[in-house]
Parts: structure tokens; C-alpha cells; sequence
């Protein structure tokens, strides 16, 4: 049965991702214990999928253009495409590579394919040829990416790059075959050049790459079907990572009781708003307020006080004192959890701050400014650092901390997230496209959820602030960082409902509250 990955349905995330090598373990599980070797009736399943799916989203009168490398993602082309030719359907199939040869050159289980398709009426011509042809019918055209699998390493060159840009620039609706040809499906990073789909839909397990990264610029809306292959079998393959899925929540953390008081929802302190950046405090504590936080205090600069208590006047506020340390430690003892950082500044007195919250030893939030703090004195955590600490790195800040390039990080996220996790031991969310959230090495959540709404300044302020709110409830930092990722992103889709343009993050804390109701 075919899936979209999409808010819309949330029974669909709970599941692990997989690495392309362990996607090829399943497959050969599945073909040695479902199919007595035969791989070919396997793939037949997904070409019938495929071609399923290609005529629910587009019917029965576009001509199809199915673009097959040599590999099984091209024999997932073949199948569809002789069922096309069998139902009627206008097709035409763009080989990659040398036809002549192509008996020879092709293997397995894609080698049966083409046989099969050979028996249609359907001949491929090569790119070249494709190139040459001009079409004076007036029947509208889609194309099917069939090129590069999830096996796909080094960049994309050649033949296939001047396949990807014709493609990209054809104004035809794409579908590709597991991933679009040029993504990487460890990373979701761009191999030279890669297809813009349209859809994607991908077989049996989904792969890490395509939910993180650059993956969503890509594969358009996401599709997946299992193929009937039992979950026991799939869990006989161990993945570390998984998506954030809400049927995971331990939400009995964080609702409330009738006989409930204000203590008993989590007693909070923020630290930061200094002169010039109060709209970051004020951001990151009204978001708290909106997620539950049952009492919250504040110290913020002087300038930001007032603000504050106009526009939230239910935060206890204070501004900085003399006695930045005493201050702290008195507010902070009768706190269940700290959230320092956005706004605070990197000055000597920042630091100060920082170091005597990291001596309590208390369920504490570190963003922003306290991250870059950190990573200009490592010393800080070196001393100070504990695991019950959740850092919320955007990858600038994430670089900082590993002392490696912005670039670094992004090619390859999955690994950045875990050499955060490694040197600091504590809770992790790397933000991104697709958000990935660790507190153990090699176990990652990814957050399929949110979207380019979120592309505003201050968003990162009001997750800080949905965190220290459920941290406060819960102590629990890995499942409150979890699920205030997901409450964050998806009020985000909540409020961008009216426009991507122009959602600023007080829309998205307005809707906070409508996401925790429906999710707790």
C-alpha cells in the first residue's frame, strides 16, 4: 500500500530510516525468505507499484517518458513501462547509456526486465536520439526518473548530468523511482547535480537521505510503500535512526492532572534579552507560556524589562543585577529547568552567566549565544558540562562547536549530529531541513515536519522556549526536545496555512496551543 509522508498522516512516521546499504540488506532478506531467490517478482511488485502510483496521480493521458539507467532502479522503469504499453498508455523509454550493448551490460534482475519489455511494443532510444526527436502531438508529457538508485556515491557526470538538466528543465510533472537521480540517500546532499521531482516514491524502507539536507528541494512530495515486506524482517535490520513520529511521545510527561497547581507544570527560568535583543527573550518566553509552563521567571537586560511586561506580563521578570551570580543562583534554585542563551551576548558577564547555570547541574536549554560562548570557551564545558543539558545548534553554531565548516556539517548532518552528541554528551538538535535530534551516539530522531515558513529570524528563540517549557514539566531532555520539535513544526504548518510569506514566529507560538491539544 503506498504512503505519503505527510503531516496529514501521522500513523505513517512511526518507522526507522535506512542507510542505502541496509536498504540492500532488506531487499535480499526479503528476496532469499519471500521470493526463494527470485528478485525479479520482487521487482516486478515495485514497477506494478509504480505504475499504480504514476496513473492515481496523473490518469491515463499524458505520455510517459521513462528515463532507465542500468542498474534495478531502470528495471523498476522497464516493468512500468511495459504495463503502460499493455493498458494503453502512450510511453516512450530513454535508456541510458549504449543500446547496442545493453543485453550485455545489464545484470540480474534488470536484465529480466528488459526481456519482458522487449516483448511490448515499446523500443528505447538512447539520450541521444531523445535529444534529437521533435514531437509535433499535442499530448502532455510526464516523466519517470528511473536513473540512479540509492547506490549512487560520487557525482553524477556525463551523459546522465545532461540527462538531469533536460529533465529539470522540461516543465513536465517528474515522478522518481526511490530517489531522485544525483541525491545521496545517506546524506541528502546533492551529487553534482540531482532531479527536481515532483514526487518520489520509494520501496520497502525509506531512506535516511531523503528526509534531511537538501532532500526536500528535491523529492517533492514523499511516497513510500513497503511492499508487503513484513516489519519483522525489516527489524531484523538495525537502523539507528528513526523518524520522529508523535504515536512515541510518552505524553503522560507532560499532561496535566485536575487537581493540578501552577508548580506542578513546571517552574522555569529564562536567561538572556540583553540591551538590543529583547525581542529574543521575549520571543522564547512567550512561546514557553503558550506551550503550558506553569510558572516562569526571567532575567533579562534592563532595557527589556519593560517590554516584557507589557507584552507578557504573566513572566517574572527581572533585569541584570550587580550580583549577576547571586541573582542567578537564587532564581535558579527555586527552578525546575534553565533556558539560557538567546539574546545573552558573548560579553565577559555572558560568560559569567553561563558558567555558574552549568554548575547547578539542573535540566538546562543552551542556544544561540551560549552555544557560541562554548565554542569560543571550551573550557566552560569542559568544567561545567553535564548530560542533563539539551543544545539546539543551527549549523553555524554547530561548526563553531566542532571547529569544522559550515559546509562540513551540512554534507553530511547525520554524522555532525553524532560527533555533537559524542563531544558533548548531552541532548542534541541540530536544526535544518529536516531536524535531527540525538542524545545517544549512533540514535537519531529526524523531524520530517515544518516547512520553508520556518525561515525566519526568531523561530530558533521560540523552540527554546517550547523546550524550557516541557523540560520544566518533565526533566526529561531527550522526550521533551522531541516533542517540542514536533509542537514547533507543526505550528508552524498550522500558521503558514495563510501564507509561507510573511509567518512570523508569534504566529507560530499562537498556535502552539492548538497543536498541544490535539497532540496531548
Amino acid at each position: 500500500m503506498i504512503k505519503a509522508l505527510s503531516s496529514s498522516y501521522p500513523e505513517h512516521f512511526n518507522q526507522s530510516l535506512y542507510t542505502a546499504q541496509q536498504t540492500r540488506d532488506i531487499d535480499r532478506l526479503a528476496i532469499d525468505t519471500l521470493y526463494s531467490g527470485n528478485g525479479y517478482e520482487l521487482m516486478k511488485k515495485a514497477g506494478h507499484a509504480l505504475f499504480q502510483f504514476v496513473r492515481q496521480q496523473y490518469g491515463d493521458d499524458y505520455h510517459w517518458i521513462i528515463f532507465c539507467g542500468r542498474g534495478n532502479n531502470g528495471g523498476d522503469g522497464y516493468v512500468a513501462a511495459k504495463l503502460a504499453c499493455d493498458h494503453g498508455i502512450s510511453a516512450t523509454v530513454i535508456q541510458m547509456g549504449n543500446i547496442e550493448d545493453l543485453p550485455n551490460a545489464l545484470q540480474g534482475e534488470a536484465l529480466s526486465a528488459f526481456i519482458d519489455l522487449q516483448r511490448s511494443k515499446i523500443s528505447p532510444v538512447s539520450f541521444t536520439e531523445y535529444q534529437t526527436i521533435s514531437s509535433s502531438s499535442d499530448q502532455p508529457s510526464l516523466i519517470v526518473d528511473a536513473m540512479l538508485g540509492t547506490g549512487l556515491t560520487g557525482d553524477v557526470r556525463g551523459e546522465y548530468l545532461e540527462a538531469i538538466a533536460c529533465i529539470n528543465e522540461s516543465n513536465c510533472p517528474v515522478v522518481s523511482v526511490d530517489i531522485p537521480s544525483g541525491l545521496s540517500s545517506d546524506t541528502g546532499q546533492i551529487l553534482g547535480a540531482a532531479v527536481k521531482a515532483d514526487q518520489t516514491l520509494t520501496f520497502i524502507g525509506i531512506n535516511q537521505g531523503l528526509v534531511t539536507g537538501q532532500a526536500k528541494a528535491y523529492t517533492g512530495s514523499l511516497y513510500y510503500d513497503e511492499l508487503a515486506i513484513p516489519a519483522s524482517l525489516k527489524d531484523s535490520i538495525q537502523s539507528s535512526v528513526k523518524l520522529l513520529s508523535p504515536h512515541s511521545f510518552p505524553t503522560e510527561l507532560f499532561r496535566r492532572n485536575p487537581t493540578d497547581h501552577k508548580g506542578d507544570s513546571g517552574r522555569g527560568l529564562f536567561i538572556g534579552g540583553s540591551d538590543g535583543t529583547s525581542g529574543a527573550a521575549l520571543l522564547a518566553c512567550e512561546a514557553s507560556l503558550r506551550s503550558g509552563i506553569g510558572l516562569l521567571s526571567a532575567i533579562v537586560g534592563k532595557n527589556a524589562v519593560q517590554p516584557m511586561l507589557t507584552r507578557t506580563p504573566e513572566v517574572m521578570v527581572r533585569g541584570y543585577e550587580s550580583d549577576l551570580q547571586n541573582q542567578v543562583n537564587l532564581l535558579a534554585e527555586k527552578s525546575d529547568a534553565i533556558a539560557i542563551g538567546p539574546g545573552l551576548g558573548i560579553e565577559a558577564s555572558a560568560k559569567k552567566i553561563l558558567e555558574t547555570v552549568l554548575t547547578l547541574k539542573k535540566p538546562t536549554l543552551i542556544d544561540a549565544d551560549a552555544l557560541n560562548l562554548l565554542s569560543k570557551y571550551p573550557e566552560l564545558w569542559d568544567a561545567h558540562g553535564h548530560e542533563h543539558c539539551v543544545m539546539t545548534p543551527h549549523p553555524l553554531e554547530a561548526a563553531r562547536l566542532l571547529n569544522i565548516s559550515v559546509e562540513q556539517v551540512e554534507l553530511d548532518r547525520f554524522s555532525a549530529c553524532m560527533e555533537l552528541t559524542k563531544k558533548f554528551g548531552c541532548t542534541i538538535l541540530l536544526k535544518g531541513s529536516g531536524t535531527l535530534i540525538s542524545k545517544k551516539q549512533n540514535n537519531v530522531f529526524v523531524s520530517y515536519f515544518g516547512n520553508e515558513a520556518m525561515a525566519t529570524g526568531g523561530m530558533g528563540d521560540v523552540l527554546s522556549g517550547v523546550i524550557l517549557a516541557f523540560l520544566a514539566k518533565s526533566r526529561n531532555c531527550i522526550e521533551s526536545t522531541k516533542l517540542a520539535a514536533f509542537v514547533h513544526a507543526m505550528a508552524a504548518e498550522q500558521a503558514s496555512n495563510q501564507g509561507i510569506i510573511g509567518c512570523l514566529p508569534t504566529d507560530v507560538s499562537n498556535n502552539i496551543r492548538l497543536v498541544i491539544k490535539e497532540t496531548l
